[in-house]
């Protein structure tokens, strides 16, 4: 085993003592104004970093070195993804975000956490529909180019990271739109969708979500076990689950095309004209 796969494995594994010190859910979640798809991650009240060759790297982004991402080669170019627009100023922070696509149909994608755009998404803005599908997403706020400000931990953060991406959207002039949040950016989904502050934990506000909602989990995911998928199902209205055979935490950038297709087919149905 290399020092780097030992150094992992010593992450991982310490996620795993922790887990049952804390209370909260995490989810991929993708979310349209009419429609909510959820993955499970990991708790809401959690977080670890570790450095990689100068570069904080989460417990998430360590699942996520188990697969590497071609670059993109389809007609959209990608390159530079998530590093090459002008920042947009919102309640005084400078974000980081990037589009690509030109569809009807606009999706906000969401990091994880210490995630951002390029270490998330690269593969999903490859292989979505961008004739069908506009794709936006961002780096929160103290995460990859949106720095800075430090992340701030105090409080409740995914909280305040739905309500800042909902103005950021608004001042993209996307006011109605799909969200396809990973692990920890499914709780920031959430709070995008119920906007309600009087709610201090992100469980409560799952009753009041009435979008559809896709709960996606991996079947090995080793981060959260189905349970937590289970209890996303039965506390979102309108929801349904699936669960992805051989597939781990970082589900979406393993079995990309599968992700893809369920992800697509649920959001497009909401684009169907109604008899």
């Amino acid at each position: 085993m290399t020092s780097m796969s030992r150094m992992i494995r010593q992450i991982v594994d310490m996620r795993t003592v922790h887990l049952s010190k804390v209370q909260g859910l995490r989810g991929l979640l993708s979310v349209q104004s009419g429609r909510i798809s959820v993955t499970t991650g990991v708790p809401a009240t959690w977080g670890f970093t570790r450095t990689y060759c100068s570069k904080p790297y989460s417990t998430e982004a360590a699942v996520k070195m188990e697969t590497s991402a071609d670059p993109p080669t389809d007609a959209h170019d990608l390159r530079g993804l998530g590093m090459r627009r002008e920042k947009i100023e919102v309640d005084g922070i400078q974000l980081n975000w990037d589009q690509a696509g030109d569809g009807d149909h606009v999706v906000l994608l969401l990091p994880g956490i210490i995630g951002c755009i390029k270490h998330d998404f690269v593969p999903i803005f490859k292989k979505m529909n961008k004739d069908k599908f506009t794709l936006v997403s961002w780096d929160p706020p103290g995460y990859g180019y949106s720095r800075p400000p430090q992340r701030d931990f105090t409080g409740i953060p995914y909280r305040r990271d739905g309500h800042l991406v909902v103005k950021l959207m608004e001042k993209l002039g996307h006011k109605s739109f799909s969200a396809l949040g990973w692990s920890n950016g499914g709780v920031t989904g959430v709070h995008d969708f119920y906007h309600n502050k009087e709610d201090q934990v992100f469980k409560d506000g799952l009753p009041k979500i009435k979008c559809p909602a896709l709960i996606l989990h991996g079947e090995d995911d080793p981060v959260l076990g189905e349970d937590h998928a289970e209890y996303l199902r039965d506390n979102i209205k309108n929801s349904r689950m699936v669960i992805m055979p051989n597939a781990k935490h970082n589900l979406h950038l393993k079995f990309t095309d599968e992700f893809v297709n369920l992800v697509e087919n649920f959001l497009l149905e909401g684009d169907e004209p109604k008899q």
